[in-house]
């Protein structure tokens, strides 16, 4: 191959790749990156290094000390793993029953969900489509009018100021701070730390890219998942993941963050904490499990420090509540904004 040439994965070495991460992730082969100029960097104890280089899956970023713990006992597992597993299934991974709209819509409000509406098919392609997620204007036209994960807990406890609300979603500002770059900056490499740390405690784990999912019993609610993950020894093997990578505890573990009443994991015995069931992040993950029809995610909360994952069930009372309020949300507050906009702009 000439230097500069675009190189094309071919179905079987991307096969191959996947099946050697699985046996090992730490081996050479299965870090192979699909082009050989690109400036995707990832972050290693001696600095930031191209993606698919030798430092950048032989140098850890992380510390001998480096304290690593998981909880994954909500979901039953298996004695031999699956080892014919090669791809993730479409979503939804379940059905539910398709949302009920109300009689009484006007026209612009009925175009904006035919609009809105989705098949199977489109669902996945949508998926497939966004998965470079906020550097995809795909991603961004496909939230305008859904509500996505990262807010329904603000959505479904809102109460005054409407219309106002309504265009922050359609048309949020962009927003960048320094909590959000330190996420994205350290979010791939919690996701290889994960699948390394899965690995070594003999409950390997495949972790895939994902984009911008669209419920397709209610498509007027999405999720942007952190990623798909296939635990080849679970009794379900397909499930999600979410990371966060809390800046102001970057230097201590998750645990010994616990100490902090403010933090969004509480300690629940020595050496097992868990996402706090009313805090906003809890409706994300319910969120995400419930629109992609999956049974758990892996809550990952990431620092210098330390990895904790927390696998979390979907728990199908939370999540009929949860959307019960923002359906309702939805049609009697934003639906007559949303289409309003829609309808202009079409």
């Amino acid at each position: 191959m000439k230097p500069g040439s675009s190189h094309t994965v071919p179905a079987n070495e991307a096969s191959l790749k996947s099946e050697l991460a699985i046996i090992d992730p730490n081996m050479g082969f299965a870090h192979l990156h699909k082009c050989i100029n690109s400036s995707q960097t990832t972050q290693t104890k001696y600095g930031e290094t191209p993606v698919g280089s030798l430092l950048s899956y032989q140098v850890s970023f992380t510390e001998s000390s480096f304290s690593a713990e998981a909880d994954l006992t909500v979901v039953p597992r298996n004695d031999v793993l699956y080892g014919n597993i090669t791809s993730y299934p479409r979503i939804p991974l379940s059905n539910e029953n398709p949302m009920v709209t109300p009689q009484e819509l006007s026209t612009e409000e009925a175009a904006l969900l035919l609009h809105l509406s989705v098949d199977e098919d489109k669902v996945n392609t949508i998926e497939a489509s966004t998965r470079e997620q906020s550097e995809s204007e795909i991603w961004k036209k496909e939230r305008t009018y859904r509500f996505t994960s990262s807010s329904f807990q603000l959505i479904a406890k809102r109460q005054r100021n409407h219309a106002a609300f309504a265009h922050s979603i359609m048309h949020p500002k962009p927003f960048t701070s320094k909590y959000v770059a330190h996420g994205m900056k350290y979010e791939p490499l919690a996701l290889q730390e994960y699948e390394k740390f899965m690995f070594s405690r003999k409950t390997p784990v495949a972790v895939l890219k994902s984009g911008f999912v669209v419920s397709q019993a209610f498509p007027v609610l999405g999720a942007s998942l952190n990623a798909k993950v296939i635990d080849f020894g679970c009794s379900i093997c397909f499930g999600l993941a979410e990371v966060k990578c809390p800046h102001t505890k970057f230097h201590v573990t998750p645990l010994e963050a616990c100490s902090d009443p403010n933090f969004f994991m509480e300690k629940l015995s020595e050496g097992k904490c868990r996402l706090k069931r009313d805090h906003a992040y809890y409706a994300q993950v319910q969120g995400q499990i419930g629109v992609t029809g999956a049974k758990w995610c892996d809550f990952i909360t990431y620092t210098s420090k330390g990895i904790y994952i927390e696998r979390i069930a979907f728990d199908p009372a939370y999540w009929e509540n949860l959307k019960t309020e923002l359906l309702r949300y939805y049609f009697e507050h934003f639906l007559k904004f949303a289409s309003a906009d829609f309808n202009s702009s079409a």
